[in-house]
Parts: C-alpha cells; structure tokens; sequence
C-alpha cells in the first residue's frame, strides 16, 4: 500500500474519533466520515508501518445510519466531526468508547448507559482569521490543517455573527494584514466571542502591542458588545495573549447560573453550552453527601456557590492567581464569602495543607490534561467519603481514577454520566463519582505466627509476596530520561507514542501524548525511532 492508492473496502467498526476504521492487506487503515458497514472508496493518504489513513471519495453501499450533515460547511470545516451520524449510533459510539476508556485505562468493567443532551447553541467561539481570495476572512480550520475555512456556524449566537461581520469588514476596508504562523508577521490572529444574557464579549487578538485603529472599529461594533483587545506576540498556537484590553463596554460580563450570579473576563473559563453546562452542575451538587466540600480547580467558583446550599463549607484550590480573584468575587455577589475559602497554588501542594475540620466530600473538575498522579494521591490522602470528578477528556480522567485507585482500592465507581456538551463532535462531558467502600461488619480472627506446624510462616508470606510484587510501572518520562542519558537527546512523548503505536502497543498510559499526536507536527528521525525501540527493549516492554 502506497500513497496515493485507490483502495475499496468495508468499513468494520468506527475509532475512538468517530473515524471508520478498515483492514487492507493486513493493515488498519483510518477512514474519516465513514460508518461501520459501510463499503467505500477511499484514496491513502498516509502509510505508516502499523496502519494507514485514506480519505473516502466514495460511499460505494452507505450505512443506514448515514445521514445528511445539517451544516453546509461540514466535510470542510474541522469544527465538527459526527454530523453525518444518526444520533442514536453517536450515542452508542460515544458511550462505548467511554467504556472501553474505564476498561483500557482505569481497568474498571462499567458501561455508562446515559447521554444528557439540552441543546446545541455554543455560548462561545474562537475564530481564527485566514485569506480567501484575497480578502480577510473568519472561520474555522479544516480538519488535521491550520487553513481557514470561512464558517456561518450553525451553533453559534446571530449576534456573535453579526459582530464577527463587522469585523471581517472593517478588517478589508482598511486593509488588515492576517498573521502568518510561517513567517510570524500579520496582525489579526484571531477573533473570540462569547455570549451571555444580553450581551457579547468580543476580543481581539493581534500580533502587536496594539492596533492603530482599535477606537475606529469599536465604533462600528453593535451597543451589546464588549471589545477588547489581547496582545499575543508568541510563535505558538495558544489563542489568547496574557492579557485582555478593554476598549469599549463592559469589563466583565454577567452570567447566571442555576441562581448563582458570577462575572466573566475573556480569560475566564466557562463551559460552553449553557443548557447542558446548568444539567450538569445541578447533576455534581447532588452527589455531596459530606458537611464539607474539598472543590479544586473552581475557576470562577461557580461550583462552590452552588455547595453552599448543601455544605456548612467549602475549600476551593486553583492553580491561576486571577481564577482565585474571580472566586472570591463570585462569592460576595452571592453572599457566602463567610462559607468558602479559595486557596491559590499547586493543588497537590496546598491539599496537604487544609484543615477541613469534617467528613468531607472532594470535587474536582480539571483542565483537559487532567490531575495527574501527585494531585490524586494528595486527594487519596485526604480519604474523602465521595471523589466527584468533571472531565472533558475521559481519557485522562480514567487515568486518573486508576492512580486513586492504586493508592485507595476501597473507592469504587458507583455512578457516570456522559453529558452532550460539545454537539456535533466525538468528544463528551462526564460526570463520574467514586465512594469509599466500607465494610458493613467485621469479623476478628486470631492467628498465631511462627516456624512450626499449624502456624503462618512469615519467611514465606513474605517470600510470596516478593514474587508477586509488581514491576515498577515504566512511564513516558522513565523513557524520556533512559533516553536522553544513554543517547544524549531529547525525545517528545508524541514520538514515543508514535513508535508504540507502529509496534501495535498500547498508548494510553499517557492520553496526553495520544491527543499530542493529533496534532500536526513532524516524525521523529530514524535515530530517534531506533533509540526508542531500543529503550523499550530495556524495559521489557517489546
């Protein structure tokens, strides 16, 4: 198999990313937009040594559960990717790959059986400007690209899209240069908006300290809309600079949630389709069980304002200096800064640190990258009576429940819930809680130790457990530093996952570097390949 080949095949079953998945002379070969069933005609993009990915130019005998994509950009745009999916078999792929993550990663037997769905308006979208035809255009990248399709998002707010006009026009009357990420130059890079109650929030972003004719287009902007304008000079694909500029309207926007009255900046965090972000918190509320409520990463602390009905208190840790701030405001606008105390650092670091006084109960809802092993084993140490965990990536949240689990086998899985947030997409938002287990009854046991007949022998229980004793668990970063002192370079972890993925073996002990891999970026060189390999032979994993 070769790039650029015709191939035609069915396709067995769909991928972890909606993507149909088919065996060609032996090979995996990724097919985007195709169902399992299908028969299609595809040409090979790429040839790896494991698999292959193939575009379909045809859809030879189309599944039933094939439908027309309601938005007219969608084979263009990267912004969704099930569209052309019955909605009764995206519900069945998203929940299945949820329960092959709990078995793979968490090495948990659970089958989440319920998608929450209300909705599919997004309060906000990041745009990024391009060039069509030799004018200033907003939209969205095609997928696996950074080309800009031009977009009229069917899931976004008719005010949102009135002021990203505005801009797009403003921008070619008085001849705007559009950022290059080749070359570093151009000044607009892209445009964020988001919608709450009455008004929108519309920031700027540009590859300068500021813009000449900033004033001149806030004066073309609609009265509901706030502008600002983020300065962001760095050669990365991070959106936002560090800041964000007030040109015109409001500093902050108000925002309401399930009674809880709280103020957003364009840095804030806020999940993004109100309908099923209020389902889901009322959802998390409703598990706390415990007089105090442990909640890290709070963010506005919007969460913690909703505890306050249940919990005498609420200790809320988060890693951003300014997320603090905002919680601290969040609380004197709802009245309950008497109950909530918001704490600023490392999270593993401060955990250690708080005197909760009671039985608490700990919520967590981190950033896509997840926990990590340090903060679940300050939270193992903690020995809450529920873990309630929020995740928008149920790769790296069953990654995390294992390392809990490894430290504390007594919590146990009790429920999960999938939420529909990102409509139009493979990924989901899932609420899962963990309880400790404990015993119902005890039973009290006398057992004499020693060498002779009719006693437990110590010398071989302890020989028993050497030999049974696990092998210290090989991370990507054991491989990294193997590497880096042996051969003397630095590896990245999607080249490691890369090689592992080659060699047909698992990767999900770092879902980072599996979502690191989606990204466009180059191979690693046939050097790094074989130091690789090498290390692996080392560690006994090949």
């Amino acid at each position: 198999m070769n790039v650029k080949d015709v191939i035609e095949t069915e396709i067995l079953s769909n991928g972890m990313d909606g993507e149909g998945v088919a065996r060609v002379d032996g090979k995996v070969v990724f097919i985007p937009y195709t169902l399992k069933g299908e028969v299609v005609r595809a040409v090979v993009k790429q040839v790896k040594s494991c698999y292959a990915v193939a575009s379909a130019i045809k859809i030879i005998v189309p599944s039933e559960r094939r439908v027309a994509p309601a938005c007219p950009h969608y084979f263009k745009c990267g912004g969704c990717d099930t569209g052309h999916i019955a909605d009764d078999y995206r519900r069945e792929i998203l929940l299945n790959e949820l329960k092959n993550n709990f078995k793979k990663i968490a090495d948990i037997d659970f089958a989440p059986h319920e998608l929450i769905s209300a909705g599919a308006c997004r309060n906000k979208l990041s745009m990024p400007f391009g060039l069509k035809d030799g004018k200033v255009v907003l939209g969205l990248y095609r997928q696996n690209t950074h080309e800009v399709e031009p977009v009229d998002c069917m899931y976004q707010d008719a005010r949102a899209k009135a002021i990203a006009a505005a801009v797009c026009a403003f921008a070619n009357e008085r001849g705007l240069s559009v950022y290059d990420e080749r070359s570093g130059k151009g000044a607009l890079r892209h445009l964020v908006l988001r919608t709450a109650g009455e008004r929108t929030s519309a920031t700027l972003v540009v590859n300068a300290d500021k813009l000449d004719c900033e004033k001149a287009l806030a004066e073309r902007l609609p009265d509901y809309c706030d502008f600002f304008i983020s300065e962001n000079t760095r050669r990365s694909n991070v959106v936002m600079g560090e800041g964000a500029r007030l040109v015109k309207g409001n500093a902050r926007l108000a925002v309401n949630v399930s009674g809880v009255r709280a103020e957003l900046s364009p840095l804030s965090f806020f999940q993004v389709n109100d309908g099923v972000r209020d389902a889901l918190y009322k959802a998390a509320i409703s598990e706390i069980s415990s007089p105090v409520l442990i909640d890290l990463y709070s963010g506005i602390g919007i969460t913690s304002n909703l505890a306050c009905d249940r919990c005498e208190r609420v200790l809320a840790v988060e890693c951003v200096p300014q997320a603090v701030k905002d919680a601290d405001r969040t609380a004197e606008l709802n009245g309950n800064a008497d109950k909530i105390r918001n704490y600023c650092g490392n999270v593993e670091d401060v955990l250690p640190t708080l005197e909760a006084g009671a039985p608490a109960d700990v919520l967590i809802d981190p950033p896509r990258k997840g926990c990590g092993a340090a903060v679940m084993r300050a939270v193992a140490k903690l020995s809450p009576r529920k873990v309630i965990y929020i995740s928008c990536n149920h790769a790296t949240m069953c990654r995390d429940i294992k390392a809990l689990r490894e430290i504390s086998p007594q919590y146990q899985l009790t429920a999960c819930t999938a939420f529909d947030m990102f409509v139009g997409t493979h990924h989901v938002e899932t609420l899962v809680v963990l309880s400790k287990k404990i015993p119902d009854s005890h039973i009290n046991i006398d057992v004499e130790f020693g060498e002779k007949e009719g006693q437990f022998s110590l010398k071989k229980i302890k020989e028993r457990a050497e030999a049974r004793k696990p092998k210290d668990k090989v991370t990507y970063k054991k491989i990294k530093d193997y590497i880096e002192k042996t051969y003397g370079f630095k590896v990245h972890t999607a080249y490691i996952a890369e090689v592992k993925r080659d060699l047909g073996l698992p990767m999900y002990d770092a879902p980072n570097a599996v979502e690191e891999l989606k990204r466009p970026r180059a191979h690693p060189t046939t050097r790094m390949v074989e130091a690789i390999k090498e290390t692996l032979k080392h560690f006994e994993i090949i």
